[in-house]
This record gives C-alpha cells, structure tokens and sequence, in this order.
C-alpha cells in the first residue's frame, strides 16, 4: 500500500534508580523507583516519560505498591498500513496512514498477600488517561461487504478498573491462577464506552509439571462479557451493538528431553471462539521442536 521508499527511524533510552529507604536485617521494608524514557521517533516526534513507583512490606506476607508513569505510543506499521481481509468470517481491517503518536498518565496501587509459599493474592486498581488514543474502530465503507475494521485516535480516553488474583501452588505437580478484572472504559470525547473492550473478563491458568518425566500441560482460558461496539449506517447515524460471551481456551502439552530440547503440541482457540466483532484467529493447531544451546 506504500506507493513509494519510505523509511521510519526510532530511537530510545531510559535510566532507573533503585533505592532501599527503610530496610531491617531480614528484608527490604519501604524501597523507591525512579526513572525516565525518552522516545525519539522521525515520523511522530518525541516525549519524555518520568515515572514514580514505591514499595512497602510493612511483614513478611503483605506487600504494597504504588506508582505513576507517562507513556508514550507511536503507530505500528500493521496499525498504518494493513490490509487484512478474511471472508469466512465477513470483516476486513485496514490501517490508517493518518494515525498519530498517543500519550498517557497511569496510576495504580496494589496489595498482594502471601500467608504461605502455596498461597498468593492481589488486587490492584489502574486509572489511565489517554490522549490521542489509538483505538479499533468499525467503518461503514460502501462496496466492502461484511464488516471494515480501523484505527482512529481518540481525542480523550481514559480506562480504569479493578483486578483481583489468586494462585495456589501446592506442589511442582499442579499450579492453578484465577483472575478477575473489571475495566470501565470511555471515550470523552464521544461520551460512551471504548469499542471492544470487555467491562469483564475471567481468566484462569492451569499448569502441571511431572519433574520425572520431564511432561508440562498446560490449559488457559478467559470469559470476555460486555463488549460494546458502534456501527455506522448507510444514513449517518452509529448503533450500538454489544457482543456475545467470549470464550477462549488454548491448551499445551510439552516433553523435555534435556534442559535444552523440548518437543511441543498444542491447540489455540479450542472453542473456535470468534464473530464479526471479535478479530481472532480460528481454531489453530501446532507442534514444534524448540532446543538451546
């Protein structure tokens, strides 16, 4: 779609500071992170993002943390300049040259409590304000049948939610992760929800690993609900269309023949989970061979 040489250069540096303020003859108790990235891009300017993070372990099992950053995001090349077309399932997406860099501030503070090396929760809460977001929009494009996918920037943004997690571990044999996050979303410019971001998901993980054998199987899943969307109509005007429940369940099995060599198989999507909202690739199957040395 580039109809003549281009090129596009990036550059980046960050520095970062670790310093222990309060500390005892067992642990760290109160420690500080300070750093700053600078992005240098020749196509979409540049940004300096400072960030702030604190720790404290007021005893062995609690750990709290705090912290701010600003970020800073220019397009992917898929994001300019895709074109992706797949009719089985009746949508297409194309990039948009016309995308500029987003910017961000993000705060968040967490807990997590470990009563027992079997044992780990945490919960956070994460507000980010965005400006000139990069956000997947439907289009109403007369002659392209099915659905057309996009990016635009959004003016203003912000995302902010919950997210609770649990692990329990009670031997190498058996590792199972739940998760909930609740994310509310919205587009202030426009005064509604962001597209195709889910108010819930459910995530779950489950590994198991027989040390004698060298076999790990593993299973992952999510439940993504209230997924909002806005279509165009031929008239003008935008509905709102909210998606079915995703269901997405990948699985893995993996033999180690040393440290070094592992031969793998797995399916991803075993639900085949997908609709012309959501952008997902089929039901995949795959094997493979993966060695180090």
């Amino acid at each position: 779609r580039w109809e003549s040489t281009g090129d596009r250069v990036r550059y980046s540096g960050f520095l970062e500071h670790r310093a222990t303020l309060w500390a005892n003859a067992e642990r760290e108790i109160f420690s500080l992170v300070t750093g700053a990235r600078v992005d240098v891009d020749s196509q979409f300017g540049s940004q300096l993002s400072p960030k702030l993070a604190l720790r404290w372990d007021p005893e062995q099992h609690w750990t709290f943390r705090a912290g701010y950053g600003r970020g800073f995001r220019a397009p992917s090349f898929q994001e300019l300049l895709l074109r992706f077309e797949n009719p089985a399932v009746g949508y297409v997406v194309s990039g948009n040259p016309g995308l500029t860099a987003e910017s961000s501030h993000s705060v968040d503070l967490s807990a997590e409590y470990r009563p027992s090396r079997h044992w780990c929760g945490a919960t956070a809460a994460v507000r980010n304000d965005l400006t000139d977001m990069i956000s997947t929009v439907t289009v109403n494009q007369p002659g392209v049948p099915g659905l057309l996918f996009s990016y635009e920037n959004i003016d203003r943004a912000r995302t902010q939610g919950l997210e609770t997690m649990g692990i329990w571990s009670p031997s190498q044999l058996l590792a199972l992760t739940l998760s909930y996050t609740l994310t509310e979303t919205r587009n202030e410019a426009l005064d509604r929800p962001l597209q195709g971001r889910p108010l819930h998901r459910f995530l779950f993980r489950v590994v198991s690993t027989h040390e004698p054998t060298g076999i790990t199987a593993s299973a992952r899943g999510s439940l993504s609900l209230d997924r909002y969307y806005f279509v165009d109509s031929a008239d003008g005007s935008t509905s709102q269309v909210t998606g079915d429940p995703l269901v997405q369940i990948d699985l893995r099995l993996a033999k180690s023949f040393t440290k070094n060599f592992e031969l793998f198989v797995g399916v991803n999507n075993l639900a085949d989970a997908g609709d012309a909202f959501a952008v997902l690739l089929p039901r995949q199957f795959y094997a493979g061979l993966r060695g180090n040395y």
